[in-house]
């Protein structure tokens, strides 16, 4: 996915709740590059925002991490 592609799929969409939640995950699915089954898997949880704006998302598990051990991600 391209950033144009990005931002013309987010400026596609409506002001309903549903909308800003599927904005919300395209800008995480952009950031991180996480395969379907994972992004499908976060929690509000697991996101954490520091005081200088900042986030980071906690990946708990995923297809290459068989062990359960986790990782941090930056988002934008």
């Amino acid at each position: 996915m391209t950033w144009p592609l990005r931002n013309r799929l987010a400026d596609t969409s409506g002001k309903h709740l549903i909308d800003v939640r599927n904005r919300a995950l395209l800008a995480v699915a952009y950031d991180t590059r996480l395969r379907r089954s994972e992004l499908v898997s976060l929690k509000v949880a697991d996101v954490l925002v520091e005081a200088d704006g900042s986030a980071t998302l906690l990946l708990r598990r995923s297809k290459r991490d068989s062990e359960g051990r986790g990782r941090t991600l930056f988002l934008a």
